[in-house]
């Protein structure tokens, strides 16, 4: 019953959860730090699909965005500070799940994807969102 419960939870957020999804404290921070704009950012960083990394603009937000979250050595700190962050990023876009749903889901995700590497912070930045992305996503295939 639970497991049926936890797939009908997915399939109202994959079809309900399709508006224009909020940015989160620190990407609205790097926006205003970087002098961009929000439709800037919303045009080059799809929602759906792979994240360029060949994006100067995108390169250097992500940078901001995972600047507490990349260590000296270009690796993901998993901290509680990341942790939030990416479950954050998650709740916007699960709007209608419980919060351990939500938590449930970031875990998974953050542990297949925090290995992953770039040859910038950014782009290790990138390339983590874009693992994350895919995998949440992958949720949403029932």
């Amino acid at each position: 019953m639970r497991s049926i419960t936890i797939i009908l939870i997915l399939c109202f957020v994959a079809v309900f959860g399709d508006k224009p999804y909020e940015y989160s404290k620190i990407a609205k921070e790097c926006i205003t730090t970087l002098k961009l704009n929000e439709k800037e950012i919303r045009d080059l960083v799809p929602e759906v699909g792979e994240i360029p990394t060949d994006n100067e603009v995108v390169l250097k937000f992500f940078e901001c965005c995972f600047r507490d979250f990349i260590n000296n050595n270009g690796r993901v700190v998993e901290n509680k500070k990341f942790k939030d962050y990416i479950r954050s990023c998650f709740e916007i876009r699960m709007t209608n799940a419980k919060h351990s749903l939500v938590k449930l889901v970031a875990k998974d995700c953050i542990n297949q994807c925090k290995h992953i590497r770039g040859k910038s912070n950014g782009e290790t930045g990138i390339k983590v969102m874009n693992c994350l992305k895919n995998k949440f996503q992958e949720y949403f295939e029932v």
